[in-house]
């Protein structure tokens, strides 16, 4: 890393990952985090990219902006295209033209789920969905403009902010609904908030100097691996609740998704030197900090 670090800004601020660098922010209180949602950054906005440059002059931009419905992507593909692709373009020239480190997060599902092995970084893509081809599209777009970036690929992504699995299977139990869940569909379930501090003690590490800087992508996950039913049944299992098994052939949808996109994370723990959490354990650590802000304890 060329220089030291003192302002970071946080696009996309108010959804489920932005929340969470947000959370975080007293832990790493030797940098200035600026917190920018839609309505102060759009990164689909050039000049609105520019402007938040010019008076902020960041050292580094952490992108959380994105469009995530997979579904919904179907049909929207101009709007996921434009969040996905075109907005990454955009922070990349900026943080290039200003020397900026872009951070940036992608997707298992860059991956079409046809291997029976772990995805590594240098496998070849094939996304199923417009989800998918739009979130490669912004990996490429980057790499082809801006030399210092860090792209992530996470799978799964939950915690307790923003709308997302974990939640969702949470709201159902209050419901005290029936739950069908599918049990033929595999990867490696990804909390939010640790995601966000390991990527912060990452980028510490690079500026102190204790690990030598890495550009390119890397998968991150938490570790093992878990189909959505298993990943219902140990969080439901705290509502007493056992989930049903059914194949994904019982929820017919537009987007088709990977079978089985489970990331390796080899090259993560060789160039960080940080630890990868397993899955079942960080999920305990969701929960956990789950109830203590509803005990009002937080």
């Amino acid at each position: 890393m060329s220089q030291s670090i003192n302002k970071i800004i946080i696009t996309g601020a108010d959804g489920q990952l932005g929340m969470e660098f947000r959370h975080l922010e007293t832990q790493f209180g030797q940098w200035e985090f600026y917190f920018a949602d839609r309505t102060i950054l759009d990164i689909t906005n050039q000049e609105s990219i520019r402007n938040v440059f010019d008076v902020i002059k960041p050292d580094v931009v952490i992108n959380c902006a994105a469009y995530t419905n997979v579904e919904l992507a179907e049909s929207e593909s101009d709007n996921a295209y434009n969040v996905n692709a075109r907005g990454p373009e955009n922070l990349a020239l900026q943080c290039k033209a200003h020397g900026t480190l872009l951070i940036h997060f992608s997707t298992d599902y860059v991956f079409d789920g046809t291997k029976s092995s772990p995805y590594m970084e240098s496998d070849a893509t094939n996304p199923l969905n417009i989800y998918g081809k739009s979130k490669l599209s912004g990996e490429q777009k980057i790499q082809s403009i801006h030399l210092e970036y860090l792209i992530f690929r996470i799978s799964w992504l939950y915690g307790t902010f923003g709308k997302n699995f974990y939640k969702t299977m949470v709201r159902l139990a209050n419901e005290n609904k029936e739950i069908k869940v599918v049990d033929n569909q595999t990867a490696s379930p990804t909390y939010s908030r640790i995601l966000a501090f390991d990527v912060l003690t990452f980028v510490e590490r690079m500026e102190s100097g204790r690990i030598k800087p890495e550009y390119g992508i890397f998968n991150y996950t938490n570790g093992g691996g878990a189909s959505w039913h298993s990943f219902a049944t140990e969080i439901l299992r705290h509502f007493d609740i056992i989930p049903i098994a059914v194949p994904a052939s019982q929820f017919p949808t537009k987007a088709i998704r990977p079978t089985h996109s489970k990331l390796d994370t080899t090259k993560w723990v060789r160039s960080t030197r940080i630890p990868i959490i397993d899955w079942k354990i960080a999920l305990q650590q969701c929960i956990a900090s789950d109830r203590q802000s509803h005990s009002g304890e937080q």
